[in-house]
């Protein structure tokens, strides 16, 4: 079945699709280089924590 498109939605389309997807990606870089170090930070202390918790269970 043909669908047929008038031409000005199509072009709104080709437009605003990939001018949204840039957008996106714009702020989604900026988000990580503002929050990176913040999130790590948190990752490393967790893990920490539960190689510490693991650790009361082994035998020495």
């Amino acid at each position: 079945m043909l669908v047929l498109v008038s031409p000005a939605f199509a072009a709104l389309i080709w437009w605003v699709l990939p001018a949204g997807v840039l957008l996106l990606g714009i702020v989604y870089v900026l988000w990580i280089t503002k929050y990176k170090g913040k999130y790590e930070a948190e990752t490393n202390r967790s893990v920490k924590k539960f190689n510490q918790f693991q650790n009361t269970f082994r035998r020495d």
